[in-house]
């Protein structure tokens, strides 16, 4: 009894120690959603200076999924505050339990909404109230004060951004260069605030600049509206009254596009300092304690000019810097009337290269509508970091012209403030007349001669003479009758050869004809045209010969357009050697200058024996 008595009461205080332990949980389980549905106000901790940056963060836990919550500021920010964001952050925890077999599993979400706060003047500013919307219900949110000052300028660091010059055009590619420099007796110290640094200033915003590749390790970022702009950079170092001091400096290109005055773009620089040191847990040193550093430097003043109008040429396509070059080369020399020819031409310079356009060449000198059809859309050109190239297609309207005559490139120079103009060298064309076919250069059969003509050139087996071809064979006026004689139709069949053997015999008879035709017409062909070859090398032979008596401008070009009649009509197996010929020919015809008669000498002799070689050939 007393077993089951003591038993009893154990069992009777397990049941209430299970009663204690269920609530006890249901407590938990009520306090942890109660909890979940907690919101908690952060701010970054304090001092606060005007132009950094404060963090605040609003948190709300312990929401379900499928909660969507949002956050925003009540109302505007005071004047004089800028608000940025909410960016929104969430994590996720799950909790799991079993109750008498059954497991129940709660996932709970945290949602972090972060803003930044900015003050552009010193005072205090109230942030707040914020306002909490989630499972349909809003919850208003406790703001803060802040209380902003003015941070001064750090004795040790300097920023400083400079131009070469007060006074820039449009187009005109001009260095900027950004200087940073930081005060420390130690190397860790620099390293710290050259991490943290950041450089602001609207200049980077207001105006474009080319973004060159990086080539070194070391960059400095300015902060822009769109990003971080990174500029390679070099580090310098030295002592100033027994401290040392570590400048970055980088330098950008800058490219103004529109004319205007700009007065007072400040720039300014902020970053930490630190005020502490100490060890990490392997020995490495760390900031342990920091404060924020500011440094304005002197603001920039400079004007945007535009560029002249007055005596602008008209082969300027708005190339701006110095030493521009154009240099023009034609895929052929020899054309004729309405051919295409295709240009490239290659512009080379310092300056805006990029961004140059090919000036109108209709407006060139040389180049007017009655003598070259020239495309009337822009060439759009490649730029390949040295040259920017362009590819126009032209085309010879008259057999007068000799040259594809110079190309006019004006560029504005800023530095003389003034206009300059380069020419191409020109490109000698020899123009033919246009080949036109008529019905008398269409290869036709000859006409047809008498039957006994026919019978007799094909007895006798020989060709025709001149332009009569063998292949003219004509059957008009053969009797083609089926035999009458009935005594030639009543002999003996096996007498005769069968009829499968004649019509064997006629057709190769029929093919040989055939064949011996053409040989012998080719044959034909082949003797004309070597008999008109040696007729044309004979003559370019005796205008060579006659070109040594000329003077030497008048020599050379006979010797040229000898040579041109030369390769365009065979190929020749020194082809190199005569274009080399032609091009001392035409070098000598547009600028004619002493010992040239001595250099014509010899040039016709090396034509004449390129014409013997032609000659030898089969």
């Amino acid at each position: 009894m007393k077993f089951i008595r003591r038993m009893t009461r154990s069992s009777g205080w397990l049941t209430w120690s299970g009663l204690a332990c269920t609530a006890t949980l249901l407590s938990l389980a009520c306090w942890t959603h109660a909890a979940a549905q907690e919101i908690h106000f952060a701010r970054q901790r304090g001092p606060y200076y005007v132009g950094e940056p404060v963090v605040i963060q609003i948190l709300v836990n312990g929401l379900e999924p499928g909660d969507q919550p949002t956050c925003r500021l009540q109302g505007d920010p005071p004047a004089g505050i800028t608000l940025q964001g909410p960016q929104v952050s969430q994590s996720s925890r799950s909790f799991t339990q079993i109750i008498n077999g059954r497991v129940s599993r709660t996932e709970s979400i945290d949602y972090r909404f972060s803003f930044v706060v900015t003050a552009d003047r010193e005072g205090e500013y109230t942030i707040g109230p914020f306002e909490m919307v989630y499972r349909q219900t809003t919850r208003e949110v406790e703001g803060a004060t802040f209380q902003f000052g003015q941070l001064e300028n750090d004795p040790d660091m300097q920023i400083a951004l400079t131009l070469p010059k007060a006074a820039v055009y449009v187009g005109e590619e001009v260095p900027v260069t950004v200087r940073w420099s930081f005060f420390a007796d130690e190397m860790p110290a620099v390293q710290y605030a050259f991490s943290n640094l950041q450089i602001r200033s609207p200049l980077f915003d207001q105006f474009t600049f080319q973004d060159p590749p990086r080539q070194s390790r070391t960059a400095l970022t300015i902060a822009t509206a769109k990003g971080g702009l990174e500029i390679d950079a070099e580090v310098t170092q030295e002592e100033q009254g027994g401290r040392r001091c570590v400048t970055v400096s980088g330098t950008l290109t800058l490219v103004p596009d529109t004319p205007g005055k700009h007065e007072q773009i400040p720039i300014t620089c902020r970053t930490k300092k630190v005020t502490q040191w100490g060890r990490s847990l392997f020995g490495d040193l760390t900031a342990r304690n920091d404060v924020p550093a500011l440094a304005a430097g002197v603001p920039l003043s400079f004007e945007v000019k535009a560029i002249p109008s007055a005596d602008r040429p008209a082969s300027f396509a708005g190339a701006v810097g110095s030493d521009f070059s154009i240099a023009v080369s034609a895929n052929r020399s020899i054309v004729r009337v309405g051919d295409p020819i295709s240009l490239t031409l290659s512009v080379r310079g310092r300056g805006n290269l990029e961004r140059v356009s090919l000036p109108a060449l209709d407006q060139n000198p040389g180049m007017s509508a009655d003598l070259f059809q020239i495309p009337s859309e822009q060439a759009a050109g490649t730029f390949d970091g040295t040259a920017k190239q362009f590819k126009v297609n032209v085309r010879v309207k008259d057999q007068r012209v000799t040259q594809i005559p110079p190309i006019d490139f004006s560029w504005f120079d800023p530095a003389l403030e003034q206009f300059q103009t380069t020419q191409s060298k020109p490109i000698a064309l020899q123009v033919m007349e246009t080949q036109v076919v008529s019905a008398a250069d269409v290869v036709s059969a000859a006409p047809a001669g008498s039957s006994g003509q026919a019978a007799g050139a094909s007895a006798n087996g020989s060709a025709p003479s001149g332009s009569e071809s063998p292949s003219n064979l004509t059957f008009v006026g053969a009797n083609l009758a089926i035999e009458q004689d009935a005594a030639l139709l009543l002999a003996n069949a096996a007498s005769r050869a069968s009829p499968r053997a004649v019509a064997i015999g006629l057709y190769a008879l029929a093919a040989l004809v055939l064949v011996g035709g053409v040989v012998a017409r080719l044959r034909a062909e082949v003797d004309t045209q070597s008999l008109q070859r040696k007729k044309r090398l004979k003559a370019l032979g005796r205008q060579l010969a006659s070109a040594a008596s000329l003077p030497p401008r008048d020599a050379a070009d006979a010797i040229a357009r000898a040579l041109r009649e030369l390769v365009a009509g065979q190929a020749i197996r020194r082809r190199a050697a005569a274009d080399s010929i032609i091009a001392q020919c035409e070098n000598i015809v547009y600028a004619t200058g002493p010992g040239d008669m001595e250099r014509v000498r010899q040039l016709a002799q090396q034509a004449r024996e390129l014409v013997d070689e032609a000659a030898e050939e089969p």
